[in-house]
């Protein structure tokens, strides 16, 4: 079960201008809607946003974006559930330059107890977490610092997918992902995707829809991305997914 959040708070260690902003998943359209948020946040601050306040409905699966100026824009790859006066706040920190960035998880902030939950400084300790953290949560985490083998499954809309990702930490593009991906039940991807090899275009038709697009892997910004567009026969739906961060 995703954890429920009021809020997100981003702090600025980057040499640019960022701001908080969101991406939620809107049920009526079975599609990944993006919202704008606050203001600048400039070095060395940082700002807390409710997405509410910006047009995410409660109870929303909801994600951080965080926009850049001038500069290539972060995704959060955590999900959570927007859920008003819960009190809780998932905090980031985003370092790096305009083109070459880094959004960080921090953990759950907890006003109450004025406590951040999951800090990437307690990982060393990892007694200290199982009370804190979901069992999800913490092999994300784990698995995050480490090289080697590892699975993911996923699904969004028409799409299913299954990525085997092989990362290696001292050379991060040395790394590689076998990738398989559906839609409507059809394989219409089975490749290994890597430095040499970093983009797959896609031009074909399934059960009578259109797909058009590029399945790549981004080492700038650690993801494997899906995006293009689905062609039915009285209309067009883009979409831009990433099935994995890492």
């Amino acid at each position: 079960m995703l954890r429920e959040i009021e809020k997100f708070q981003l702090k600025n260690n980057g040499g640019f201008v960022t701001r908080i902003q969101f991406e939620y998943f809107d049920e009526s359209s079975n599609n990944w809607k993006h919202v704008n948020g606050t203001g600048d946040i400039t070095l060395g601050f940082d700002k807390q946003a409710e997405p509410g306040d910006y047009g995410v409905p409660e109870g929303s699966m909801v994600k951080l974006y965080a926009y850049v100026a001038w500069g290539t824009d972060n995704h959060a790859s955590q999900m959570f559930i927007y859920k008003k006066n819960c009190g809780y706040i998932a905090s980031y920190k985003i370092s790096g330059t305009t083109l070459n960035n880094h959004l960080e998880y921090v953990g759950i902030l907890d006003p109450a107890s004025n406590n951040v939950r999951a800090e990437a400084g307690m990982l060393a300790s990892a007694q200290s977490l199982p009370q804190e953290l979901t069992m999800e949560e913490w092999a994300e985490l784990e698995n995050s610092l480490v090289s080697g083998p590892r699975s993911y499954n996923g699904t969004c809309g028409p799409f299913s997918w299954n990525i085997s990702l092989d990362l290696n930490m001292s050379d991060i593009s040395r790394s590689y992902a076998d990738v398989k991906v559906s839609i409507f039940s059809y394989n219409i991807i089975n490749t290994r995707i890597d430095a040499k090899n970093p983009k797959v275009s896609l031009n074909l038709t399934v059960a009578g829809v259109g797909v058009k697009g590029e399945l790549g892997i981004d080492f700038a910004n650690r993801i494997v991305y899906l995006k293009g567009t689905l062609s039915y026969i009285i209309s067009h739906n883009d979409f831009n997914y990433t099935l994995i961060k890492f």
